[in-house]
């Protein structure tokens, strides 16, 4: 009962209120004051279901990459998020990855306009889509 006290007011505050907690509460879990935060960030979208579903997957893909590289979250800047998408080319299609920025990009505007952390991801911009178009005659012609 308890955390669900501290999770509320660390919610409804600044970012510099849950940087102190996140550092200083013992009994505070990080993870668990993150997943309230997308889940308040996904309750808010109004789309579909299963466009949820994806916001959700692709947001924990990305806190796992913050976990998996030991960043603390309370001060990750735009030069984590750029090389999160720097990562993300090396092994997933320009199109995934325009998927997963626009994820954590809308994820820092809700966050941002709700008080409880700065947009770092602003003008992080997706990358270039490389468009392969099938011109079946000109196959034919040079064959």
């Amino acid at each position: 009962m308890c955390l669900d006290i501290i999770i509320i007011f660390v919610i409804v505050n600044s970012k510099i209120i849950m940087k102190s907690l996140l550092k200083q509460s013992p009994i505070f879990r990080k993870d668990q004051l993150i997943e309230n935060l997308i889940e308040s960030f996904i309750s808010s979208l109004d789309i579909k279901e299963s466009s949820k579903g994806l916001y959700k997957k692709t947001l924990n893909q990305y806190l796992n990459w913050i976990e998996n590289k030991r960043y603390n979250l309370a001060d990750l800047s735009r030069r984590e998020i750029l090389e999160y998408k720097k990562e993300l080319l090396l092994n997933k299609s320009s199109l995934t990855v325009s998927s997963y920025l626009n994820s954590v990009r809308r994820f820092y505007e809700w966050a941002e306009s709700n008080k409880y952390y700065p947009n770092i991801a602003k003008g992080i911009k997706s990358p270039n889509r490389i468009l392969l178009i099938h011109l079946p005659q000109l196959h034919e012609q040079i064959i």
